[in-house]
């Protein structure tokens, strides 16, 4: 009974420990909300980051699907008119998940496993991960494309640790190293297979600085393809 007991009580620490989880369209939804509710999605990755707090997950949908009879498929794309489109804080620990589709009339966000863009425009970079020593973030089924800047075009991590998977990184164009992914201080850059297979140091290349590469499986879908 006493053993029982304690799992119990485990149990219910380590749910409530969970972070909120938040949704964004570029389609349909607004950076008025906070994104907790399915149904009232961010309309920036950005802005779900600024309102979130450290372990929660953010959504990202590659369709928005509107109406009832006929159903639109809307595809969602991220950009930004600021220095970078997703900018991770030091001192939060997110986990930025794309491939969902957004079914409006059913309420639902069921996974469609297909990475939607994350896009520069050829005018800023795709991500910067700042991180602090003690930050890690997990970025999962996000493609970076056209991104610009004067080191890691696409994706530049300068601390903590940023872990990608299934993310496709092309088309980045850096006046220096990295034109796909660079590194300058992270402790810990994990890259999907696709990337990692470029060649280095210039346009869609991933470039590695002092630190040790990994790779990362397929991602998991722990909410199954039923979705939510």
């Amino acid at each position: 009974m006493k053993r029982a007991m304690t799992w119990t009580i485990l149990m219910i620490i380590a749910a409530g420990a969970q972070g909120a989880v938040r949704y964004v369209s570029s389609h349909n939804g607004s950076d008025v909300f906070v994104g907790t509710n399915k149904l009232s999605p961010c309309k920036t990755i950005q802005h779900a980051i600024d309102v979130s707090g450290s372990g929660d997950e953010i959504d990202i949908a590659k369709y928005d699907v509107t109406g009832t009879y006929p159903l639109v498929t809307n595809l969602c794309t991220y950009t930004s008119t600021t220095a970078a489109v997703i900018s991770l804080p030091i001192g939060k620990s997110l986990s930025l998940k794309g491939g969902y589709a957004f079914l409006e009339s059913l309420a639902t966000w069921s996974p469609c496993y297909l990475p939607p863009l994350v896009d520069g425009q050829n005018a800023r970079r795709g991500l910067i991960s700042l991180g602090g020593d003690n930050d890690t973030n997990h970025i999962e089924l996000l493609e970076f494309t056209r991104g610009a800047a004067s080191t890691g075009a696409n994706v530049y991590a300068s601390g903590g640790c940023l872990q990608l998977v299934g993310t496709p990184i092309h088309n980045g164009a850096a006046t220096g190293a990295g034109g796909g992914a660079t590194t300058g201080g992270a402790t810990g850059l994990g890259l999907c297979e696709q990337a990692a297979k470029v060649s280095a140091a210039s346009s869609s290349g991933a470039r590695m600085t002092a630190l040790e590469t990994f790779f990362m499986q397929p991602p998991e879908w722990p909410h199954g393809p039923a979705g939510r």
